[in-house]
């Protein structure tokens, strides 16, 4: 996490350093800062967590707050399976 995290950072940064932003890990999709912040404006997605956003917007909703603005992301295919790339199934691989 923490190497993705800095590459993350190094990216953002390179594109503009107006931009106000926090990344932290969901270890739950109901986790309090996801539902509860009220000065976030968006969350990004894969695919294959839509759903899971789609729900945090609307537990934002029942209290309230805005829905965050969606950003998905799509999936990259592996050459070597036609699978889609993720940390979890490359880390289960090695």
């Amino acid at each position: 996490f923490e190497y993705r995290l800095e590459q993350l950072n190094k990216f953002i940064l390179s594109l503009s350093t107006e931009f106000n932003f926090y990344i932290f890990p969901i270890d739950h999709p109901w986790d309090n800062f996801s539902i509860r912040g009220a000065d976030l404006d968006c969350i990004i997605v894969s695919e294959e967590t839509l759903k899971t956003a789609e729900k945090i917007n609307s537990e934002r909703k029942k209290l309230s707050l805005s829905e965050l603005a969606i950003v998905i992301i799509p999936g990259v295919l592996s050459d070597k399976d036609g699978h889609y790339l993720s940390s979890t199934r490359l880390r289960s691989e090695q």
